[in-house]
C-alpha cells in the first residue's frame, strides 16, 4: 500500500512527501503552477492550503494511506464526511474509528465495544440485517485499529 505524509510547513503550507506514482504527478500538474512546488532536494511538493481538499481526495483516489501531521488536522472519511483526527493520527486509524461511530481518541476498549455491538447489528449471521459486506468493512476497520492500539 502506497503512504503519504502531509505536514505543515513554515509559512502554512502543504508539504506532501509520497513515493513516486507517475499518476499522482500528472494530478499534481494539474494544479495551477502558483499553487504548487517540487523541492527535489527534499522530495516534497509544496502546495497550496486552498488545495488540501482536493489532495486528500487525489490521494484516496490513488489509494494512498495518509498520514496527516497537520495541526488539528481534519481527515475525510470514506463517505465523504469530514472527521477531526488529533495531530499526527494516521488517516486510516482515524478512518478506522469513523467506521465503528467513534472520534478518533477513543480508547481500544471502546473501539471493542462499539465493533461489537455494529457487528451483532449487521453481521447475517447473528440476527443482523444481512448485510455482509458492511460487516466485513466492520472487521477490517477493527483490525485497523488493533494494529495501531493493542500493545
Amino acid at each position: 500500500m502506497l503512504k503519504a505524509r502531509l505536514r505543515e510547513d513554515a509559512l502554512g503550507r502543504l508539504e506532501l512527501q509520497t513515493p513516486y506514482h507517475g499518476e499522482l504527478v500528472a494530478w499534481l500538474r494539474t494544479l495551477p503552477s502558483s499553487a504548487r512546488s517540487w523541492e527535489p532536494d527534499r522530495k516534497v511538493w509544496i502546495i497550496m492550503t486552498a488545495y488540501a481538499d482536493e489532495v486528500l481526495t487525489a490521494l484516496q483516489q490513488f489509494q494512498f494511506t495518509v498520514q496527516d501531521d497537520r495541526p488539528g488536522a481534519v481527515v475525510p472519511a470514506q463517505d465523504g464526511a469530514a472527521l477531526w483526527a488529533p495531530p499526527g493520527m494516521p488517516a486510516e486509524l482515524s478512518q478506522a474509528m469513523y467506521q465503528l461511530g467513534l472520534n478518533g481518541e477513543a480508547p481500544l476498549e471502546l473501539a471493542i465495544v462499539a465493533w461489537k455491538f455494529w457487528l451483532k447489528y449487521y453481521h447475517p449471521d447473528i440476527n443482523g440485517t444481512g448485510d455482509d459486506a458492511h460487516a466485513k468493512r466492520l472487521n477490517a476497520a477493527m483490525d485497523t485499529i488493533r494494529r495501531y492500539l493493542e500493545d
